[in-house]
């Protein structure tokens, strides 16, 4: 009798569900693929050959996607003869947050190299929300087959506290591919239009800023910021709202938690930098300072001058990005600050100026 009843249950669930969904497919012409940049593919990127606006945060941006899920030009996996392949790898601020593809510091990195008459690809493989664990996953599941001469790491200073809650060899071990149940969960968010209401709904009740600005596409105004030149009043907003996260390696002493996450990433760090190397492989590491640390004379730098001490020992060149964003933030603001605090277009170019700088010489 359960039996029965348990069948009647997932029948009329199914029935109840296919009314709905197909209701809502016709009257919204859902799903718009609001949510498809959640998805990832089996690299840990974007899904491919995808072109998605992304409404959450203070501005709505537009994500390209490659053949390779990469927000990049598309490319043949054999590297052409007689060019330099250059792969970058980092969390958000390499990926792009809150800006178009065009304005990504690698997109504007492999412009300003064409335009020099440099031979080259730069690849952007990196994926907002993670550290150098799952960074060193993609490139070990994305190296040999792409076979960059170059990888370029960017660190950001809640690197470390990304890094809680997973021991040394865990970080080795770090799986890109999505576990089976959330998988399945944000295949419903993206692809149904059942899913796509109900995320879309409680997205604009928990987030205040949640497609406010969907209106502002014109980066003209997109980027105006009210009080983005306040840096003192913003370094406190930063304080206030990263304190858990950048603010561990942001002062001094370092709790014995800290030590043993930045342990943990120079751990990792060494196995990357032998893995590339062994390869013959060019590896450079490129420090982006918090936004305190750029505007607030008190904020330790003691994270900064760790790691490069640690890559100068494992021969890997460092690009400290602090002098050329300090340089150039005494004209104009670099960031999104206070709505966020990635960079804004022109802080990208600053970004991608100094990696040029620094790295013509290596290639």
């Amino acid at each position: 009798m359960k039996c029965k009843w348990l069948l009647v249950s997932c029948v009329l669930s199914v029935a109840f569900f296919a009314i709905v969904e197909t209701t809502l497919r016709v009257a919204l012409h859902a799903p718009s693929g609001l949510f498809l940049y959640l998805l990832s593919n089996d690299c840990g990127l974007y899904v491919p050959n995808a072109v998605m606006t992304v409404h959450y945060g203070p501005f709505p941006y537009v994500i390209t996607t490659n053949s390779l899920g990469m927000r990049s030009r598309d490319i043949e996996m054999q590297k052409p003869k007689n060019s330099v392949r250059i792969m970058c790898v980092g969390d958000s601020i390499t990926d792009g947050f809150f800006i178009d593809n065009e304005d990504t510091y690698p997109m504007l990195l492999e412009k300003e190299l064409l335009q020099n008459q440099y031979n080259v690809q730069v690849l952007n493989a990196a994926r907002g929300g993670c550290s150098i664990d799952r960074q060193y996953a993609v490139y070990r599941k994305l190296g040999k087959r792409l076979n960059p001469d170059m990888v370029i790491l960017t660190f950001v200073t809640n690197d470390i506290s990304d890094l809680r809650n997973t021991s040394k060899d865990g970080l080795l071990d770090y799986q890109l591919r999505m576990r089976a149940a959330d998988r399945l969960l944000l295949l419903f968010a993206a692809k149904t239009a059942m899913g796509e209401m109900l995320l879309d709904t409680a997205f604009r009740i928990r987030f205040k800023n949640y497609r406010a600005f969907d209106k502002h596409t014109d980066k003209n105004v997109r980027y105006r910021i009210d009080g983005n030149s306040n840096y003192r009043d913003n370094v406190k907003i930063f304080n206030r709202r990263f304190g858990k996260t950048d603010g561990m390696v942001l002062s001094e002493p370092f709790s014995d938690e800290t030590v043993t996450l930045i342990d943990n990433y120079l751990f990792v760090l060494k196995k990357m930098a032998g893995n590339i190397q062994q390869q013959g492989k060019t590896f450079v590491f490129v420090y982006f300072p918090s936004y305190s640390q750029l505007y607030d004379e008190n904020t330790s730098v003691k994270i900064r001058d760790v790691l490069k001490q640690n890559c100068a020992a494992l021969n890997v060149p460092f690009l400290d990005l602090t002098p050329a964003f300090k340089q150039n933030g005494s004209r104009y603001p670099l960031h999104l600050a206070p709505a966020d605090f990635h960079p804004n277009p022109r802080g990208n170019g600053v970004m991608a100026r100094a990696v040029y700088d620094f790295i013509i010489d290596k290639m």
